[in-house]
């Protein structure tokens, strides 16, 4: 199975915490992991639909190849839209292809 054509330059985007030394106050910036050539698909009805119960607000899915160390904590962005990974599926278990079951915009608490 392959994860479509992949004809969307991505940016792979990992959370860092930053400590202020004047008020210790800690904050959350993101760090480029990876740029990524990506096939981006909004989720059919029925797909949304079974995935509901498992992905709460999953409405796009995007096909990457394997990349070792990539997390559900991270996000991927096109240009200035935001895509929040709420699972990541290795298809077959092969270690070649992925699925990052995202939602579009910033995840909710």
């Amino acid at each position: 199975m392959q994860t479509g054509k992949k004809h969307h330059l991505i940016r792979i985007e990992k959370p860092v915490s930053v400590k202020d030394i004047s008020n210790g106050s800690v904050t959350v910036t993101w760090q480029l992991f990876k740029n990524m050539w990506a096939s981006i698909e909004t989720m059919r009805s029925y797909e949304k639909q079974a995935s509901q119960a498992s992905w709460p607000g999953a409405d796009v899915r995007i096909g990457i190849d394997y990349v070792e160390g990539l997390l559900p904590t991270f996000r991927a962005k096109k240009g200035n839209v935001i895509y929040s990974i709420l699972n990541i599926q290795n298809v077959d278990e092969m270690n070649r292809d992925v699925y990052l079951i995202c939602q579009t915009g910033v995840k909710g608490s």
